[in-house]
């Protein structure tokens, strides 16, 4: 009965994500409404700007426009303010041309903009205009239009937000940038702009200013803050109180994410501000040249002109057993984009770090994937992702795109360590039923590293893991337990503590076995009863045997990533799209097959 019930759940999920996929993809459409031949559509580019009743906010943005190239036509719409510069007379002159294809790209700096879903109705691509907009009008063309997305947290922002910091830093290392952004007082809305903010500009900044400065700026903190919020909700994410707890113990320097300079930036910003201390000189994005260059990558990205590469950094290892089961590993991850394998400690000459980055850029690669095989968030982690930029910094192809837009170069996108996901939970339960005899009368500890540094990041992937291994298996509990920090929970703890419910089994997550790892879990497990496996992922030196989980993890992870950077194309899903939502059909397939052995 138990299989059966297994089986019907798997029959169910693969019925609701085969539709979901279907209807992402035109799956089984016939009329997909595109030209079958890429050679036969005349693309147009349309960038999408706000505009302004001030001329001095629109004369950058018509520069940044007329510095575009590419091997299309390129009109400029404003949504706003100017009458004879509008979406639809921008259409209009594409409709003359002959136009089959309008890349639509907004130049606005959040996609959760509430200007957005105007933009979308002007262009057809809704039904109804957004409440207050009624007075919009849609435009008239047969040509099928691709929108793409805002700036968001593209990382040629961070490069130009470096230049803004660079021209007024003094004394980086007592220093913290604020970066300010307009945001929105609509709490839904105002997720997307804080998570945008909130996740890679910061760092990009500090890596950029790190390593492609000359001299190098080494930047003390990096902040955000925003104009528009919730103050009652955000308060400590409005402009004046960022700003004043920053100017506590440094020096202060102010940049706004905006568009183009305006009463924002010259009187509301100073006046938010009013008697605090601070560097501000009110530059935006526009007129810098990688405003261009963000619009030519949008557009490259969207029709398919970007090249991917997958970069996999292992810890490594002086014994070849660890470099060796990882290259065996490496043979099953299958992605149709270039891939090269790196160490981070003690590599091969031809598996370096900068050997890696080179191989990916020899192929073409302009938009770097990192996904790292690391097992816990840790500095090791950190540095070898900050090997990447300095690998960059050295190649010779970067070297001469630095000297032009000093900052365009190649897109790095990190991801890993290796996380919660639901291949991982698979992972540990097999290696726990390797050793178990009874399953639901057993307890399964996860016995992981711990660190002291990120803490708070390894107890939410332990807590998520033991959470999932419960709900796919028999076990009467899953319990999780730190080996190596002076915190809560010790594996000790959890061990004695789940001994008096019931039989236990301790699982270690390492990458690879290790007589040490054994050893110091025995030194800290001496005198309790237990079961025990610890193989890790990729098995012990004498006994490789890594598990097939890790590929696949490494597949969806990459794919995860290039699909982000997927524009929406309405029902169009790329092959990457495609590959994902497979990918996470057989994963949950595969750990539903799993409730009941």
């Amino acid at each position: 009965m138990n299989k059966i019930k297994g089986t019907i759940a798997v029959v169910a999920i693969t019925g609701i994500l085969l539709g979901a996929l279907t209807l992402s993809t035109g799956i089984g459409s016939v009329d997909t409404g595109m030209a079958p031949n890429e050679n036969f559509e005349q693309i147009g580019i349309l960038v999408v700007a706000h505009g302004s009743p001030e001329e001095r906010w629109c004369k950058p943005v018509r520069e940044a426009v007329e510095n575009v190239s590419l091997p299309y036509p390129v009109e400029l719409g404003f949504l706003e303010f100017v009458p004879n510069e509008t979406i639809t007379t921008a259409v209009e002159r594409f409709n003359e041309r002959g136009i089959t294809k309008i890349i639509a790209v907004p130049l606005f700096i959040s996609s959760y903009s509430d200007h957005i879903p105007k933009i979308e109705y002007v262009l057809g691509l809704r039904d109804n205009p957004p409440e207050g907009a009624e007075n919009l009008t849609q435009v008239d063309t047969n040509a099928t239009i691709v929108f793409t997305k805002a700036i968001d947290d593209h990382v040629l922002v961070a490069y130009t937000l470096a230049d803004r910091v660079a021209e007024l830093s003094k004394d980086p290392d007592n220093e913290t940038v604020v970066i300010v952004g307009e945001g929105t007082d609509n709490e839904t809305d105002f997720m997307g702009w804080n998570n945008s903010l909130a996740t890679n500009i910061p760092d990009n900044i500090r890596m950029i200013l790190k390593y492609y400065m000359e001299p190098t700026i080494r930047i003390r903190e990096v902040k955000y803050a925003f104009i528009r919020v919730n103050e009652t909700l955000h308060s400590d994410l409005t402009l004046r109180a960022v700003v004043e707890n920053a100017s506590i113990e440094n020096d202060v320097i102010v940049v706004p994410l905006m568009i183009s300079e305006d009463f924002f930036t010259e009187k509301y910003i100073p006046q938010l501000l009013e008697n605090l201390s601070y560097a501000y000189n009110g530059k935006t994005l526009a007129p810098h040249p990688n405003v261009a260059r963000w619009i030519e990558t949008s557009v490259r990205c969207a029709i398919g002109d970007e090249k991917y590469g997958l970069l996999v950094i292992d810890h490594g290892s002086k014994g070849l057993e660890r470099v060796n089961v990882v290259r065996e590993l490496m043979k099953e991850v299958k992605l149709d984009v270039p891939v090269a394998l790196a160490f981070a400690e003690h590599p091969p000459e031809n598996e370096s770090i900068n050997a890696g980055v080179d191989k990916l850029l020899q192929q073409g690669v302009n938009h770097v994937i990192v996904v790292t095989l690391f097992t816990e968030p840790t500095p090791d982690h950190d540095e070898a992702v900050e090997e990447v930029y300095e690998a960059l910094k050295t190649s010779e192809q970067t070297k001469i795109l630095q000297n032009v837009t000093k900052h365009m170069g190649i897109r790095i996108t990190v991801a890993g360590p290796i996380d919660d996901n639901p291949l991982i939970a698979g992972l540990i339960l097999d290696r726990a039923r390797e050793v178990s005899e009874e399953e639901d009368e057993e307890i399964l500890v996860i016995s992981r590293w711990g660190s002291l540094t990120y803490f708070e990041h390894g107890e939410i992937y332990a807590r998520s893991l033991a959470e999932q291994v419960k709900a796919i298996s028999n076990f009467k509990d899953v319990r999780y337990g730190f080996m190596q920090y002076q915190g809560s929970p010790n594996i000790r703890q959890v061990v004695e503590e789940a001994a008096h419910d019931g039989p236990v089994i301790v699982v270690t997550t390492n990458s690879l076995g290790s007589s040490y790892v054994d050893e110091l879990i025995a030194k800290k497990l001496k005198g309790l009863n237990y079961r025990y496996n610890g193989k890790g992922f990729y098995g012990y030196p004498e006994e490789l045997s890594p598990h097939p989980n890790i590929a696949r993890w490494i597949e969806l992870t990459a794919t995860k990533q290039m699909r982000k950077d997927t524009p929406n194309q309405g029902v169009f899903a790329t092959g990457f799209e495609a590959v994902f939502a497979i990918a996470s059909l057989l994963a949950i397939a595969y750990l539903v097959l799993r409730v009941r052995r």
